[in-house]
């Protein structure tokens, strides 16, 4: 007798950030699993993590597979081994897709070991662009944004339109601005800015609308705005692709 699996493919996505809450997370801090309560304020950056989670997670497609993964510690710090741990833990799920409204500036020794660690391991990489702030300078390099194949990686920036002209105005602290691959306006988000809200509004779009594209970055760029051409902002002027 034939037997024909009906089993629906299970896309995976390990999403990368700072403490997670009401679910299971895996700590590439310390190596084990946790769940922690939610606070009543999720303000600050300490469960930054839930709040980029809550919003991937809005009317998203079935099917989908969500890993949380704590890449900094109790003070706020990362490392490049909590990097390189939540990279092992994304490739022995065999994850599909990582999701990450962080990043971690490297030196050349830092690069050479987390692009090390992927094997032949190439997920695709959706991720914010990053902006300066407090520990992140304008020359820094960020792991993945700086590093991961331009053909695996999905960079998010953000901008804002003015109250009084309507014009798109360009996020002047974004980091790797020739690498970002869509801009997003973020202003409607609540406890999330910059390209963290990015990352996270343009990931649920996808999830929501770009399906059958998920795994090709061109079509997905076209499946964001399928009516218009994207928007690139250079300075405080804006281009068309």
């Amino acid at each position: 007798m034939l037997f024909i699996s009906c089993q629906k493919e299970v896309t995976r996505i390990v999403v990368i950030d700072s403490y997670f809450c009401e679910e299971r997370a895996f700590s590439a801090v310390n190596g084990g699993d946790y769940i922690l309560p939610c606070p009543k304020s999720m303000k600050g950056r300490q469960f930054h993590g839930a709040k980029v989670l809550r919003l991937l997670k809005v009317n998203h497609w079935e099917d989908i597979e969500f890993y949380p993964v704590t890449v900094f510690n109790e003070k706020g710090e990362q490392s490049v081994k909590s990097w390189e741990r939540a990279i092992h833990y994304a490739r022995n799920l065999n994850a599909n897709i990582i999701i990450t409204a962080a990043g971690i500036p490297v030196e050349a020794e830092g690069a050479a070991i987390l692009n090390g660690a992927w094997g032949r391991f190439q997920p695709f990489v959706w991720a914010a662009s990053g902006s300066i702030g407090p520990g992140i300078d304008r020359d820094d390099k960020l792991w993945p944004q700086r590093f991961v194949p331009r053909s695996h990686l999905l960079l998010f920036g953000d901008y804002f339109v003015s109250q009084y002209d309507q014009k798109k105005i360009y996020n002047e602290s974004l980091l790797n601005q020739d690498r970002i691959d869509y801009y997003i306006s973020t202003e409607q988000v609540d406890n999330l800015s910059g390209s963290s809200a990015a990352v996270a509004l343009g990931a649920n779009k996808i999830l929501v609308t770009c399906q059958k594209d998920i795994l090709e970055k061109q079509k997905l760029l076209l499946c964001l705005n399928p009516s218009e051409k994207s928007i690139h902002l250079s300075g405080r002027e804006e281009k068309e692709l």
